[in-house]
């Protein structure tokens, strides 16, 4: 607060009455009342102690009409009751004067307090400066900690090392350790199939002595009974002996008076013994004479089986070779009934060129010149191209039949291709795309190829000439995208790309536009309508080749094995599909590919499944399949280095209680991207041969066979990758809907195209958002 320096500088009286000599004004002033005098001077003080030059100026004015009119009369004439009045004011005045001036002493004081104040704490700082000083004038001793810590580092490492020379030789020795238990586990696992084969061997002793035994069972028991029978022969014979000697002795006593019973009795014994030794001889030959028959019969019996055997295993031979016989008769009988079915869509072909000829003829013959019926009427045949089949490959199957000489040839041309796309794999990721270019532009050259096969007698105006400019167009416009957020960096540090990528998209319009009116500017009388055909044409194949492989190089840049492993699957559908239906294919799939086969389509569908998993498997555990292909700024190439994400590491499985059943497993370590690759397997196998119909339906539309004849026993580039792009498109849209999440090297991009003040608000907002969310003040922490 400041204060004006005329309460020190004047009076009580000069401020009351002024200065004589300098005043110079005379007025007249009404008198007043000395009590309304009294309470504006009161008031003008209590002003002033709130402001001092307001009060000054205040009671100035208010007091300088009495001075004046003293001035202008004269001392004899004085009114006393105004000097009373003036004294009294004058009174009033000094006291305000005084608490004026203990006011100021007061607020002084505090003055003085707060230098008081503030020079102990310059006293203060200054000590703290001197003590700093004197600490900078020291000799700095973070070297010595710094080479203490990095001493104790270096021992650290020495201990890390030794640890870890260590753990590599407890690593060696447990690799030791576990061959030497893998090969006492392939020891012991021969042993127990050598263990297993002599059980087998003793199973089928122990099945030959018990039969023997139940055969020796059965002899036992006839004897036993033949025993029996004899034993009751036996006895018979013996009652039949006792009743004959009872007659006898009757008789003997009845003859003679005195029998000699010792004698008898030893002649009946020696009777008895004569005729048990010839019961005995008589069994014994009987037992003999049966057993020996039995012996032949059972020998004849057996003689008998064996010839039944032979007979019957001739037989199963026989039926084996007329089972093959006729199989081979019925694919025979299915190649001819499909030749016939050829021969007979030729030949309708051929009437209906003719009728069309005809109904030509016909019409010139009347004078009538539309040439649009020539659409309306039918669709001309676009001429078979020549078989290029390798001379060699010609002369080395030249024994064989036209079904085995086309397995040959697909073979052999199939594992060429295998090779050549194992070659390229192994170039990296830049040839993959330009390869993927090259048969996009191959595709596209075949199907317009076809149009214009189909319709050049009609002369039509710039129609290759447009298709080729509309491929430039659409390329331009789909891959300058990609080289836009692929290469980011790269487009923004070189002046003419960061122009060209700012106003990409308007180029590519303007572009558009130019071949759009070169059309309407070809237009030509009497063929509009086929004009817009061929239009709607090349639209329908960029559609078709470019958009799908602009999708198949955005998957590579995912990472290659999302590249390798559709593309893979499909292949690999395709030749077991092949294969199955070649060698067990009964059954038609669809009247669209008649050599399609049920056989086929299921036998693929497997094969990929276990292709696919096993596919996937091998190559998750490299880095150089799985991690993205990003472009290095400071070597300006292609890189495939990072750390793998979760995807691609092994993790634990619980099995379904019935799988666990059967294999007795608990869990399985697998990698996540092998369930992935059932998804992929399962569409290349049940969705990925419709493409494959879609361009079967679409050549015997054009009634040819294939698109071209560039390999031979495959056709055109577009017969191998008719499956491939409708592929393209799944993986691209799986990989959008359960894979990528968002792309922050896409935001800072974005962010980093953006202004200054755009930025910076951006940053404001961002920061303001994670401070609310508390996520601010740990970042700070952990930094600091």
């Amino acid at each position: 607060m400041s204060y004006s320096s005329e309460i020190y500088s004047s009076s009580s009286y000069r401020k009351i009455f002024g200065d004589a000599p300098r005043s110079g004004r005379v007025g007249l002033v009404s008198s007043s009342s000395p009590s309304r005098l009294h309470s504006a001077g009161y008031r003008s003080s209590h002003r002033t102690y709130g402001s001092p030059s307001v009060m000054s100026s205040a009671t100035f004015r208010r007091t300088a009409a009495p001075g004046r009119v003293f001035s202008s009369m004269p001392e004899s004439v004085m009114d006393l009751t105004q000097s009373t009045a003036v004294t009294n004011e004058l009174k009033i005045i000094r006291t305000n004067e005084k608490e004026q001036l203990q006011g100021l002493n007061d607020r002084f004081v505090s003055f003085i307090e707060k230098v008081h104040n503030l020079e102990q704490q310059n006293k203060v700082l200054e000590a703290e400066v001197t003590l700093l000083r004197q600490r900078n004038s020291e000799p700095s001793r973070l070297h010595e900690l710094y080479e203490q810590e990095i001493r104790e580092l270096r021992a650290r490492v020495e201990e890390l090392t030794h640890e870890k020379s260590q753990m590599h030789l407890d690593c060696v020795q447990m690799n030791e350790t576990l061959e030497r238990v893998r090969e006492k586990l392939e020891e012991e696992t021969r042993l127990r199939e050598e263990a297993e084969n002599t059980l087998k061997g003793y199973r089928k002793d122990v099945d030959d002595a018990t039969l023997a035994r139940l055969e020796l069972e059965k002899k036992v028991e006839s004897l036993l009974d033949e025993i029996a029978f004899l034993r009751k022969v036996h006895e018979e014979e013996l009652q039949e002996l006792q009743a004959s000697l009872q007659a006898t002795q009757v008789s003997v006593e009845m003859d003679m008076s005195k029998p000699d019973l010792a004698a008898a009795l030893k002649d009946i014994r020696a009777q008895y013994e004569n005729l048990s030794a010839r019961n005995q001889v008589q069994a014994e030959e009987w037992y003999r004479s049966k057993f020996v028959s039995v012996t032949e019969a059972a020998a004849r019996n057996q003689d008998a089986i064996k010839h039944s055997k032979e007979e019957l295993s001739e037989y199963r031979r026989q039926v084996q070779a007329r089972t093959l016989e006729i199989e081979a008769l019925r694919g025979h009988n299915e190649a001819l009934e499909r030749q016939i079915a050829e021969m007979e869509d030729r030949h309708n072909n051929e009437i209906g060129e003719m009728q069309v000829s005809d109904s030509e003829l016909k019409v010139e013959k009347d004078g009538v010149s539309d040439s649009e019926s020539k659409v309306d009427s039918g669709v001309p045949e676009v001429p078979v191209p020549p078989d290029d089949t390798p001379e060699v490959l010609n002369k080395a199957l030249s024994g064989l039949s036209s079904r085995w000489k086309n397995w040959w040839v697909r073979g052999i041309l199939t594992l060429a291709m295998i090779s050549f796309f194992f070659f390229i794999i192994y170039l990296g990721p830049m040839v993959l795309m330009m390869i993927v270019l090259c048969v996009q532009i191959k595709c596209f050259q075949e199907i317009i190829t076809i149009g214009y096969s189909v319709y050049h007698s009609y002369h039509l105006p710039w129609f290759r000439t447009l298709s080729w400019y509309f491929l430039l167009c659409v390329n331009y416009f789909f891959y300058g995208e990609t080289v836009t957020d692929y290469f980011f960096t790269l487009v923004q540090r070189e002046e003419p790309l960061r122009i060209l990528s700012k106003y990409h998209r308007f180029i590519s319009f303007a572009l558009y536009l130019t071949g759009f009116c070169m059309f309407v500017l070809s237009l030509v009388k009497k063929h509009y309508r086929l004009q817009f055909y061929m239009f709607g044409w090349t639209h329908v194949t960029l559609l078709i080749v470019v958009t799908q492989s602009h999708l198949i190089i955005h998957n590579l840049f995912e990472g290659m094995i999302w590249f390798i492993v559709p593309i893979s699957c499909v292949i690999c559908n395709d030749i077991m599909a092949y294969m199955f239906g070649f060698f067990f294919g009964r059954t038609p799939l669809i009247k669209l590919s008649p050599k399609k086969t049920w056989e086929g389509f299921i036998g693929g569908f497997f094969s990929t499944i276990v292709f696919g998993i096993m596919l996937s498997y091998v190559m998750a555990g490299y880095r150089y399949f799985v991690c993205p292909v990003e472009f290095n700024n400071d070597s300006n190439s292609f890189q495939v280095d990072c750390e793998p994400s979760d995807l691609f590491q092994l993790q634990d499985y619980a099995l379904p209680s019935i799988l666990e059943s059967v294999t007795g497993w608990t869990t399985v370590r697998l990698y996540p991207f092998q369930i992935h690759s059932i998804a992929l397997s399962s569409f290349a196998s049940i969705v990925g041969p419709f493409g494959g119909f879609f361009a079967s339906g679409f050549k015997r539309a054009f009634k040819i066979k294939d698109f071209a004849n560039t390999i031979p026993g495959h056709g055109g580039i577009m017969d191998r990758f008719d499956c491939q792009y409708l592929m393209a498109t799944f993986v691209n849209v799986y990989i959008a809907s359960f894979i990528r999440g968002p792309n922050p090297s896409k935001v800072i991009q974005q962010l980093l195209a953006l202004r200054a003040d755009q930025q910076l608000h951006i940053f404001n907002s961002l920061k303001a958002h994670l401070t609310e969310k508390g996520l601010l003040p740990a970042l700070e922490e952990a930094a600091a």
